[in-house]
């Protein structure tokens, strides 16, 4: 869809998920004309019964703010990095893609474990990556700051740091 078209109708467009892939595995956004590379806040939706994976920037220009929250929340999917099989499906089967994750997230024996993750069973890099997630967040939703942004790499670190000695009880 290109961006001359302008956002499109609400009913016809819906956000399902937004997630962060790893920088190492970028993939291209899907928008007509775009080509760019996109690993932060990959945006998959579903317009016409048809999936498109799209960057941040893109999914704002062509779908304005007709775009509501997505339907499998952010919070669920904080600490989830996706494997090499996962971005592959992502691309070559994204109706399938988001039926693993509506399966995987959204499944009640689960809800528990969502909300209080069992922290010691996650790798170091699992729990930075979850922490890292956890203060962008709150940056966005409490202090109303993009931690995307230069300036505030330093600070969100340093949070996201200190959360992680916290939630692996290293008091130092």
């Amino acid at each position: 869809m290109p961006y001359s078209k302008g956002p499109v109708m609400e009913q016809q467009a819906e956000l399902l998920l937004v997630i962060e892939i790893p920088e190492s595995k970028k993939i291209l956004c899907q928008a007509d004309g775009c080509g760019h590379s996109v690993y932060r806040r990959v945006h998959v939706v579903r317009e016409s019964g048809k999936y498109f994976v799209y960057g941040e920037d893109c999914a704002g220009k062509i779908f304005g703010k007709s775009l509501k929250k997505p339907l499998i929340p952010q919070e669920r999917l904080n600490g989830y990095i996706p494997s090499s099989k996962d971005i592959e499906q992502l691309l070559n089967n994204t109706r399938e893609f988001v039926s693993n994750i509506e399966k995987q997230f959204t499944k009640p024996e689960i809800e528990d474990s969502l909300e209080t993750p069992n922290f010691s069973k996650m790798s170091d890099a699992e729990l930075q990556k979850f922490c890292l997630n956890q203060v962008k967040d709150e940056f966005r939703k409490e202090k109303k700051l993009d931690p995307d942004l230069p300036g505030w790499a330093g600070w969100v670190n340093s949070d996201a740091k200190a959360l992680f000695k916290k939630l692996r009880g290293d008091s130092s």
